[in-house]
């Protein structure tokens, strides 16, 4: 029961986060939420060391956030939240795959869009808006630096953990879905 509380609720966050990406409506509580959700699920639910290390990134984010947000320039946070929410996109059809189990179809269709999603969000935009963007490298140096180094170093680090973590998740994602097609496909 609580394994299905806890899937309604991140299907919800982020449908919610998906809403505020494509209405550009990002409502100042969204990522205290989020946040609070992240530790309500790591302290709650036995998890893998790399979803530990999710959350840690993210709540270490969020106090970031919270440490700089008079100081920060908006502009360029508002796109730094943006590109986070863009990925949790993909995680609407993650918190699906538990309820259309039942539905060979529909999950497959489920998975298909989770890749792709998954996919573009989390690897092709996050590369093309952060981890290739020298731009925005640059104004992060020039704008962070002159508050702290130490904070410069500790968002970098935060954005590109998430990258690599996305990368190891993705290969995990190839992996076990061409083992589900074939299985789907001996069935």
């Amino acid at each position: 029961m609580s394994l299905i509380i806890k899937n309604i609720s991140y299907v919800t966050i982020c449908i919610w986060s998906t809403y505020a990406l494509i209405t550009n409506d990002i409502h100042p509580k969204l990522f205290d939420i989020i946040s609070l959700y992240t530790f309500l699920d790591t302290i709650l639910y036995k998890n893998k060391m790399d979803i530990i290390l999710h959350h840690i990134f993210l709540m270490t984010l969020t106090f970031f956030h919270y440490s700089y947000d008079n100081i920060i320039d908006q502009v360029f946070y508002h796109d730094m939240k943006k590109l986070c929410l863009s990925m949790e996109i993909s995680s609407v059809f993650l918190g699906l795959m538990p309820f259309v189990k039942k539905y060979k179809k529909l999950e497959v269709l489920n998975i298909i869009l989770f890749m792709i999603s998954f996919f573009y969000c989390r690897i092709y935009n996050y590369s093309i808006n952060f981890v290739f963007n020298w731009k925005k490298h640059e104004y992060m140096l020039d704008f962070y630096g002159t508050i702290s180094k130490s904070g410069y170093y500790i968002f970098y680090f935060i954005f590109m953990g998430f990258y690599l973590l996305n990368l190891f998740w993705f290969i995990f994602i190839v992996k076990k879905t061409y083992k589900k097609i074939h299985k789907i496909k001996d069935e």
